[in-house]
């Protein structure tokens, strides 16, 4: 029994650090960069703080709202959703390099004939899988990377709901500028026309210019409610993004010229793209489905299951755990 039990340590301390299967190759792109490039800047700057990138527009509603959104945005919520599920997928994978045990209680009677003898049991039993060939390493590798995937994924979707927000805000913001410049065009036109038509009143003008003014003054009026549908359909837009009701939304009110312009930093063009999250994800993806390759490789080998138990077994309760009552048994099976 010694001798046995020995091996089977052996061989699952052997399948934890060797496999014998085929190794998948890792992924790489396989491009060297330059160092710079000819009209790069002359200095990189750092790489800067991705998670508040909108502050250096120093509007302080921005701030507001991208906050917000970050918080209720559904879409959002339904990425976190993702993240948990591959989290939880990590886990099983990771389970199965481990052995697997059950304990089981179980007593039982025979009643026939008279007879009132109880027998009782115990068993403690356990499982391992050796991962000779790797399958099971490589399925956790898959589910790594998977994780990986879905972060990033999770990371795209932040950077996409931010840059909606600030782009649809500053849009909503031009709109509305435009909306004031419109109707202070409007009045002028109300004024000109005014005058156009005391002056053909007087016999100084043609019909033609009065009726080329009216036309003016038409188009002027025409452009508010343009501008006020565009206002509302951006401010719906916003409210969506913020995860609110649409209906009866206002949106912050500041002047598109208080915005501040950030400076651009310099830097390699490849830093970023190394940046981008969803670069990061698609190459995460590319290493889950190489890792995915192993498994289908190991699967073309034989699997080899170590199985055993070891409990009591009497009809007398109080000696359930004496050693005459022991039972036990190793198995390996293909």
């Amino acid at each position: 029994m010694i001798r046995t039990t020995l091996l089977s340590a052996s061989l699952v301390a052997l399948s934890a650090c060797t496999t014998l299967g085929p190794k998948t190759d890792p992924v790489s792109h396989g491009i060297t960069l330059p160092a710079a490039y000819d009209h790069a800047g002359t200095t990189a700057e750092e790489r800067q703080d991705e998670q508040a990138w909108w502050a250096d527009f120093g509007s302080e509603a921005l701030d507001g709202l991208v906050a917000e959104a970050l918080s209720t945005n559904q879409t959002l919520a339904g990425g976190i959703a993702n993240v948990d599920a591959a989290r939880a997928a990590l886990k099983v994978s990771n389970a199965s390099l481990l052995p697997q045990a059950s304990g089981s209680v179980s007593a039982s009677s025979d009643t026939e004939a008279g007879l009132g003898d109880v027998s009782s049991s115990a068993r403690l039993s356990a499982s391992y899988q050796l991962d000779l060939f790797g399958a099971n390493a490589a399925a956790l590798e898959a589910s790594r990377a998977s994780l990986e995937a879905t972060e990033f994924a999770q990371r795209t979707l932040e950077l996409t709901v931010q840059s909606d927000v600030a782009s649809t805000y500053f849009s909503l913001l031009a709109a509305r500028e435009q909306l004031r410049v419109a109707e202070q065009n409007l009045e002028i036109s109300e004024r000109i026309f005014k005058i156009v038509e005391v002056k053909y009143a007087a016999g100084a003008i043609s019909g033609y210019d009065v009726s080329s003014q009216r036309a003016q003054l038409a188009n002027s009026r025409a452009r508010i409610p343009e501008l006020e549908s565009q206002i509302t359909g951006l401010e719906t837009s916003l409210a969506i993004l913020l995860g609110r009701t649409p209906q009866g939304y206002e949106a912050p009110d500041e002047k598109i010229l208080d915005i501040a312009l950030p400076a651009a930093g310099s830097g390699l063009p490849s830093d970023l793209l190394l940046r981008r999250p969803d670069v990061a994800a698609a190459e995460a993806r590319l290493a889950a489905t190489a890792a995915r390759i192993g498994v289908a490789r190991a699967a073309l080998f034989p699997s080899i299951r170590l199985t055993g138990y070891y409990g009591g077994e009497s009809s007398d309760l109080s000696n359930l755990f004496a050693s005459g009552a022991s039972i036990w048994q190793l198995a390996a099976g293909l």
